[in-house]
């Protein structure tokens, strides 16, 4: 492995454990056992690496999910992707635990950022259309659009803190399961009966009603 994939790595296991604020570059370059000078000649500072997680890896391994076929024209395919983005979410939970801080510490990002958000939230308008015109979920308006796209997209972004800090919950398996249920239970009022349904017997074979009653769950 080349050695600035190396330091990306190392960089999120650590800015995972322990917090990106509370990581510094000279801990990082301990750990791997390489000069500061040596982390310096492939990143300038501390965020000009994270900026290069984001953009070189958080972003190429998000971003495609809003964009998939089975998304916008499936159940199924709608619980693949939540269940995907949250695990990639997960991955790089360091991120979406400190993103004001993160942001504020670097303008450049923040800059690709606004953006971002912009690009994926109207995406998800767009695939709220295909389910409407799939018979998924009935028809709504262009408010109710609005509404439930920000839901969902500030439910991935806070959901790992959430479950970890207030919820006390620590394992990887669970906390994807609540995130997806957290993400139905937005959809959820505007299922049509038929995919409300079929809903039901996709989270049961997942294996995410585990802590649930079916009757918890119905409409």
């Amino acid at each position: 492995m080349k050695t600035r994939d190396r330091i990306k790595n190392a960089a999120i296991e650590m800015f995972n454990d322990k917090g990106a604020t509370n990581v510094s570059t000279v801990q990082l370059s301990e750990s791997l056992k390489i000069s500061p000078g040596n982390l310096y000649y492939y990143f300038d500072n501390k965020e000009h690496l994270i900026r290069s997680i984001f953009t070189e890896d958080i972003i190429p391994n998000t971003d495609m999910l809003f964009f998939r076929e089975d998304f916008g024209h499936s159940e199924n395919g709608i619980l693949n992707f939540f269940e995907d983005y949250l695990n990639k979410i997960y991955q790089y939970r360091f991120f979406y635990a400190e993103p004001y801080a993160l942001l504020k510490n670097d303008p450049e990002m923040l800059e690709i950022y606004k953006p971002r958000c912009d690009k994926l939230i109207n995406q998800l308008k767009t695939v709220f259309d295909n389910w409407i015109a799939t018979g998924i979920i009935e028809e709504i308006d262009q408010m109710t659009k609005n509404f439930i796209a920000d839901n969902i997209w500030t439910v991935g972004q806070t959901w790992p803190n959430f479950f970890r800090v207030v919820a006390g919950i620590e394992d990887p398996v669970r906390v994807n399961h609540e995130g997806v249920l957290h993400a139905y239970a937005i959809i959820a009022p505007y299922l049509t009966d038929a995919a409300h349904d079929r809903m039901l017997v996709l989270l049961e074979k997942k294996g995410i009603l585990e802590e649930y009653d079916l009757s918890d769950l119905e409409k």
